[in-house]
């Protein structure tokens, strides 16, 4: 805009004009900005597109600037524990093509560099350094995976010790710099949320390996306290990450809480310390806990994606990749004419509507804080789905586009937007569902965890276990919180001079004590004490 009025002031001025036309040629300039101002391509409203911008360049709304003025609202770059995630494995993570421009502007930072001293797997970091053989890195690779989950020494594992060593400096600034208040990862602007790549977030995975494997190092060695704040390294990246704008982020968040639980069971059982120290950090574990709770905006990242994918389709994109659009619930357009028939013939308003309607509801699940009740008001809801599907002929709530089409064709636009809605808001309950499991056996290792806490200050005092978790309340616990999957108190045994506490898992049944690493295989979640070492 600046460029084309500088372009034609300088034509005025070349022509002897000078700057009397400068009027008209600003008012020209403004009547083409008004003029090529985009017009939205679908009503905008908080019933519809539920933001109202900003719009692309086509006329849609461009979600991912919308959910980063969300996500980023008011957070500073010196306060943001991101930038400091990101500087560490630089502009190119995983060795994929450079985050652009855009991004580093939404994040309120200068490009960082394509070249630079970043932090690498051990397997980059290897092949980049010492151009070692294939079969080196995979033996790396091997140490790596058994360091982090038992104490070990530099004997045992040299090759993730040189690793470690060379990024022990960049591994402390970090660990110092993450304590920052906020997080905020942006979203590239004018891409869809299904076009945003995403490489930094496994790279932030192999970071977590690197303090894991470092705390049992130190662990090894009797270096406890340095042991610790590695731990907890793990843990605050973990619950940050769950804060980012994507539900990706909320998963991979929530699994490095899990490797960060399961290090420091073998913690608790390791490392020799006082009732007092194990007090301090058990407050200091609960403190990084409660940073946020995946609930709270959950609902917003889902309704942002479903309307996203809905916009790829009134838009015409990814015709050629159907696939994976129908795998959510999106109709396979087969052929230009299909996608112009339901442009025409589907009531997008309507369908927009519908999806919000029901996206409210299931918003409203969301806030029911008790596990069960939660499930069950979302049982309830998907009981309503069905009726809904019912009403439009979509047997077993699977959509069927021919079904659509049907509609389209006998100009039935509204039906044929509901059919549409109803499975999208199925497909969203049932992702629901999915998550909520997975988050919560991390929320419910937690608990255990604090229940193991208690149990090593108990162990301090008197010597030993209590044969009986009651025995901990109120000295060690002010209660015993009930395990989130079976409404009970979590199982507790004594074993020898150990014991091993468990949940029942998300399918509720009690497999005594087996968990998923375990033949047969089992869906407890297990502490053990003491913990066995890996096989």
């Amino acid at each position: 805009m600046r460029t084309n009025l500088r372009k034609l002031v300088g034509i005025a001025k070349a022509m002897g004009f000078g700057l009397a036309l400068l009027p008209l040629v600003c008012s020209l300039s403004l009547a083409q900005q008004q003029e090529t101002k985009p017009t939205p391509k679908l009503p905008l409203s908080r019933e519809t597109t539920y933001f109202s911008g900003p719009l692309d360049q086509d006329g849609y709304v461009d979600y991912a600037s919308a959910l980063n003025a969300y996500f980023g609202q008011g957070i500073k770059p010196e306060d943001n524990a991101y930038v400091a995630l990101i500087t560490a494995v630089g502009p190119s993570p995983q060795s994929g093509p450079p985050l652009p421009e855009s991004f580093f502007q939404a994040l309120g930072i200068d490009p960082l560099p394509v070249d630079g001293d970043y932090f690498l797997s051990v397997t980059g970091y290897l092949a980049n350094k010492f151009q070692l053989p294939i079969e080196a890195l995979v033996q790396a690779d091997d140490q790596l995976r058994k360091a982090w989950r038992y104490p070990w020494q530099a004997d045992d594992y040299p090759l993730v010790m040189v690793w470690l060593r060379d990024y022990e400096n960049l591994l402390n600034r970090l660990s110092l710099e993450l304590q920052r208040p906020r997080y905020f990862r942006p979203l590239i602007p004018n891409l869809t949320l299904f076009e945003q790549p995403l490489p930094d977030v496994q790279a932030f995975r192999v970071l977590a390996y690197a303090y894991l494997a470092r705390a049992m190092l130190r662990t090894r060695h009797g270096l406890y306290r340095l042991a610790w704040d590695d731990l907890l390294t793990v843990k605050r990246v973990g619950r940050m990450m769950r804060q980012g704008p994507t539900i990706i982020e909320v998963l991979a968040g929530s699994a490095l809480e899990s490797l960060a639980g399961s290090a420091l069971n073998v913690y608790i059982g390791k490392a020799s310390l006082d009732g007092d120290t194990w007090m301090r950090y058990q407050q200091q574990w609960r403190n990084v806990a409660s940073l946020s709770t995946w609930r709270t905006s959950l609902a917003f990242k889902s309704r942002a994606e479903v309307l996203d994918l809905v916009q790829l389709v009134h838009r015409g994109r990814f015709l050629d990749q159907t696939s994976s659009l129908a795998a959510l619930g999106f109709p396979a357009l087969t052929t230009e004419f299909e996608h112009q028939l339901l442009l025409n013939g589907l009531d997008w308003e309507e369908l927009l509507r519908t999806v919000n309607r029901w996206f409210d509801r299931c918003e409203e699940c969301l806030k029911e804080p008790d596990l069960a009740a939660f499930k069950k008001r979302l049982d309830q809801l998907e009981t309503e789905l069905g009726q809904a599907a019912k009403r439009v002929n979509v047997l077993g709530q699977q959509l069927r586009w021919p079904l659509i089409m049907a509609y389209v064709l006998a100009g039935k636009k509204r039906t044929a937007a509901r059919c549409w809605a109803v499975n999208l808001a199925h497909q969203t309950s049932q992702l629901w569902q999915r998550i909520s499991t997975s988050l919560s056996r991390t929320e419910e290792m937690d608990r255990l965890l604090d229940v193991a806490f208690a149990l090593a200050r108990y162990h301090d005092q008197t010597g030993k276990y209590p044969d009986r978790l009651e025995q901990l309340v109120p000295g060690f616990l002010p209660r015993i919180e009930p395990d989130l999957f079976s409404g009970k108190p979590p199982i507790y045994r004594r074993t020898g001079k150990g014991y091993v506490l468990y949940s029942v898992g998300p399918n509720g049944v009690d497999d005594n004590g087996r968990s998923f690493e375990d033949e047969p295989r089992g869906d407890d979640i297990v502490l053990r004490m003491p913990p066995a070492p890996p096989r």
